[in-house]
């Protein structure tokens, strides 16, 4: 997950539909898939982007990566629930909140 979150910041001026932003947000729903036994990653990602605005561990966030990527992470955590790039057909995907 590491490596997940510093590949995202070096791609974070990106635009948010380029193949390169795009292919991180497929890894990162991925490995959160396949992290937590799930099938919808959506609801741990919610959690997660939660997670990043709550203060402590903002702060934290941001003295490990740098300012404002605690927010970055948290903005990416939603983008990510919406659409992604499939990591084995490569073809965008949009998905649907319910």
């Amino acid at each position: 997950m590491e490596q997940i979150l510093r590949k995202l910041l070096e791609r974070k001026e990106f635009p948010k539909d380029s193949f390169e932003f795009r292919e991180i947000v497929a890894e990162y729903g991925f490995v959160i898939k396949m992290l937590y036994q799930i099938q919808d990653e959506k609801p741990v990602m919610l959690q997660i982007a939660e997670t990043y605005r709550v203060e402590q561990v903002r702060e934290k966030t941001d003295e490990t990566y740098g300012a404002g990527a605690a927010e970055f992470f948290a903005l990416f955590s939603g983008i990510a629930i919406v659409e992604y790039i499939d990591p084995f057909t490569g073809e965008p995907v949009k998905k649907h909140n319910k």
